[in-house]
Formats: C-alpha cells, sequence, structure tokens
C-alpha cells in the first residue's frame, strides 16, 4: 500500500470573539533617537482602567491597588506624541544595536495601601516594597549600572540603569521586569 504525501494547509481560525482590537490593546512605544533611549519609571501604586469582559463585551474597569510606572521621555521618541504617560501594560521600549537605553528607576512603592488575602496566622498588609529591574534575552553585562539582579532598590530611593546594546546583539523580542 502506498502512502499519500500529506500537505498543510493553514486556516485561520476566530478562538474567541472577545479578540478585538479595542482602545486598551497597545501600550505607548517609547524609541531611540540618534541612538539613546533615556526615561524615568516611578513605580507607585494607582488607579488604573482596564479591560475586562462584562456580558461577552469588552468593557473599562476601574482597578484600584495597582502597582505601574508613570514614565517620562527625556531622550527619544513616543508613539503618542507625550512625553509623559501612566497606563496598564507600560510602555513598550524600541532600540536598536549599538543603542544606549537609559532608565531612572524611582521606587515610590511606599505608604502602600494592599490588603493581603484572609490567611491562618493573619498576614499583615504590604506598606512598602524594594525593586529592581532586570533584563531577558539582551546580551548585557550584570556589571556596575547595568542589568545587576544582585541591586535592591529601597521605597524612596532611585537608582540610573544604562544598558548598552551590543552591535551583535541578535534580533529577537526581549523583555524586562522588575524583581
Amino acid at each position: 500500500m502506498k502512502n499519500k504525501p500529506r500537505s498543510f494547509r493553514p486556516t485561520l481560525t476566530i478562538l474567541e470573539e472577545r479578540c478585538v482590537p479595542t482602545a486598551f490593546s497597545e501600550p505607548v512605544v517609547l524609541s531611540s533617537v540618534d541612538g539613546f533611549l533615556d526615561v524615568t519609571l516611578f513605580a507607585h501604586q494607582s488607579v488604573q482602567s482596564l479591560e475586562t469582559l462584562v456580558a461577552g463585551v469588552p468593557t473599562p474597569t476601574q482597578v484600584s491597588q495597582l502597582l505601574t510606572y508613570q514614565w517620562t521621555l527625556n531622550a527619544g521618541l513616543a508613539s503618542d506624541g507625550k512625553t509623559t504617560g501612566e497606563a496598564y501594560p507600560g510602555p513598550t521600549f524600541k532600540v536598536n544595536r549599538g543603542d544606549t537605553m537609559r532608565i531612572r528607576l524611582e521606587n515610590g512603592l511606599e505608604n502602600l495601601a494592599i490588603n493581603p488575602p484572609v490567611t491562618t496566622p493573619p498576614t499583615p498588609p504590604v506598606t512598602e516594597m524594594p525593586i529592581n529591574n532586570h533584563t531577558h534575552g539582551l546580551h548585557i553585562s550584570p556589571a556596575a549600572a547595568s542589568d545587576n539582579v544582585l541591586v535592591t532598590l529601597p521605597a524612596g530611593e532611585s537608582f540610573v540603569y544604562e544598558y548598552v546594546i551590543s552591535g551583535d546583539q541578535p534580533n529577537g523580542l526581549m523583555w524586562m521586569h522588575p524583581q
């Protein structure tokens, strides 16, 4: 018996009816200009409008106690033309090989009002939080003020990170997060 050759025919299937573009789908993009992107991120607690489904319809809902970043663009270009902003998710940073990205991280995560779930024994409310910034996928040295996971930034303090993107950095979608 002879086997027939198999072929693959791609098709597009809608997985969920809610998969439609909305006002809440794209974060602002902050891009380098002339090889440099300089941003100040202020970590703090805020109230944000997040998209949730109400009776199957994407609907903005106010969410409190959210830990977010307010950003200020010191050098570079913002896709929305603004120099400051705040939203969830935070901004997307777009840099190229050979660029330098400087991020001043200010920790405003003090005097928080985060009530943890009820536990036994009771867990006290979270009132402040130390942070750090860390990248994934970028070939960055952990030395000094770069991608150093051992830096701990207490509430009320700031730290300036400087990421020099090498000329041989592979293409890709890299990401960074506080820890």
